[in-house]
């Protein structure tokens, strides 16, 4: 009987300047998935949670001696890809590597540019990497695997026709591999939650795709939204609080309540079966779309904390982005969040390619005038691969040629990276420091945040967090200012 394939997937990037930490779900749910319809020893290794260093991480897949390497990154983590990929070659030098994640699907075959990987995997992976394992097994032949980008035999980049596969039905989709990790780990730092607290909490999501068409957000899992059942959701959260004890669910849908009959059904369902859970949406809900029906469904599941994605409060600006958003309406839903006990932390994003600084300002005051309890003011990056990538390459290519998308302050963001902007690069660099202090300075907002958070013991921390995000951006003017100019509105290092 021939021993069962190994295979070894990895969640790529270091700690940085973000301590924030997410289970690794796109592995998870890769192993889980090719585990149910082959033999195989998987093993999944997560540097961030580990803080290895690119050489600690070699040594480690090194020394499990895999058929396959899967490795999932992000953009901000790319910078280890060449020397990881070249190690791991040269310990392994039959191994099959093949690289996933956002940044794959924002960079493409370019990747092949400074990596020794084999293949690259856009989108949703679970049936395209099954497909690439049995075809391992089988002709290695890979000509056939749609979408799928591959280094021929001769070492040339080959990409295939069409598109990679979805799955269709998620209620099919077996529950995430989290026995391959020890969760009770991740329970030791801080999450994407903004406000910082240390829970016993598994990641999940209920749904995939996003109907909307945002101009500056990746496609991962495509535009056609489907989701689980109610009986499915409840199902797998009733499975986590029995196997691993946990207390809170940190869901990471990008569109959880566009279903909003499913929203009342799960909360039903939970209420039902008496399970008591504290529910987070760190990516957020959308929030034009609330009725006091869905809030007060979230409220019932035991929702505590959401974020609200405002983006901009321009019209002008919400057409040209294809997000479309009523703000009136994105004011309303926050506030009924608001008066359920839901902890809001808002996103916005300023330096959209011609946006005026009189825009900008309607942002920030939007967001200071809002109910919110927190705030993010990002700067707009274009990534490849996007609609805002094409756009702004188009109108302004002296703007993005030199950006240096792996040279960020931060691992989750990009901060400071280009002004597409109408405003000068010295009033618009410091513009996010400005909306940070008017934000946090409102002594009614300190009072609500210290009445509103759910353990008061974390107060101190949040406001550190606080004090931190209000002299953020003058600090990262400062680093790197001592490092590189300024230059037709683009901070990159030379």
């Amino acid at each position: 009987m021939s021993a069962a394939l190994r295979i070894v997937l990895i969640n790529v990037g270091r700690r940085d300047q973000t301590p924030a930490l997410t289970p690794p779900l796109g592995p998870l749910y890769l192993a889980a998935y090719v585990r149910q319809h082959l033999d195989v020893d998987v093993r999944i290794l997560d540097q961030r949670e580990s803080d290895w260093t690119d050489e600690e991480l070699v040594s480690q897949v090194a020394a499990l001696d895999p058929d396959v390497v899967g490795m999932r990154c992000l953009t901000g983590a790319h910078r280890g890809l060449q020397f990881l990929t070249r190690g791991i070659r040269q310990a392994l030098p039959d191994a099959l590597i093949v690289l996933g994640g956002p940044h794959v699907s924002a960079f493409g075959s370019q990747i092949f540019d400074y990596s020794s990987a084999d293949m690259l995997v856009a989108g949703e992976g679970e049936m395209t990497l099954l497909h690439i394992l049995q075809t391992y097994l089988d002709n290695k032949d890979y000509s056939r695997i749609p979408g799928l980008i591959w280094r021929s035999p001769e070492g040339e980049s080959v990409t295939n026709p069409g598109c990679g596969p979805i799955v269709e039905d998620l209620d099919q989709l077996p529950f995430p591999a989290y026995d391959l990790i020890d969760i009770r780990r991740y329970w030791r730092n801080s999450t994407q939650v903004f406000f910082p607290m240390l829970r016993n909490y598994i990641a999940m999501f209920s749904s995939r795709g996003c109907p909307w068409h945002c101009s500056y957000c990746h496609n991962i899992f495509g535009k056609k939204y489907r989701f689980h059942s109610a009986e499915r959701v409840v199902d797998e959260i009733a499975h986590y609080a029995r196997t691993y004890g946990v207390e809170d669910i940190d869901f990471m849908d990008d569109n959880f309540n566009f279903a909003p009959d499913r929203v009342v059904q799960i909360a039903e369902l939970l209420g039902r079966r008496n399970i008591k859970m504290k529910v987070a949406f760190p990516n957020g809900v959308r929030t034009d779309i609330l009725t006091q029906e869905t809030v007060d469904a979230l409220a019932d599941m035991g929702t505590w904390y959401s974020s609200f994605a405002l983006e901009s409060a321009s019209e002008r600006i919400q057409k040209q982005i294809d997000k479309h958003l009523n703000i009136p309406r994105f004011l309303q839903g926050v506030e009924m969040a608001v008066r359920r006990g839901i902890l809001a932390t808002g996103f916005a994003m300023i330096g959209f390619p011609g946006e005026s600084q009189a825009e900008m300002q309607l942002t920030v005051d939007t967001v200071c005038a809002s109910k919110l309890h927190a705030a993010f003011f990002f700067y707009v990056t274009p990534f490849p691969g996007t609609e805002l990538y094409r756009q702004a390459t188009q109108e302004m290519p002296e703007r993005v040629k030199n950006m240096n998308y792996g040279d960020s302050f931060s691992y989750f963001t990009f901060d400071a990276v280009s002004n597409l902007s109408t405003v000068p690069d010295d009033v618009f660099f410091r513009f996010a420091d400005r909306g940070y202090r008017k934000f946090y300075m409102n002594p009614r907002r300190v009072a609500r945040i210290i009445r509103d958070t759910r353990a008061r013991r974390t107060l101190p921390m949040h406001l550190l967090y606080v004090g931190d995000y209000c002299t953020r951006d003058l600090w990262i003017r400062r680093w790197f200012n001592k490092r590189v100019p300024i230059e037709s509105g683009v901070l990159s290092r030379h």
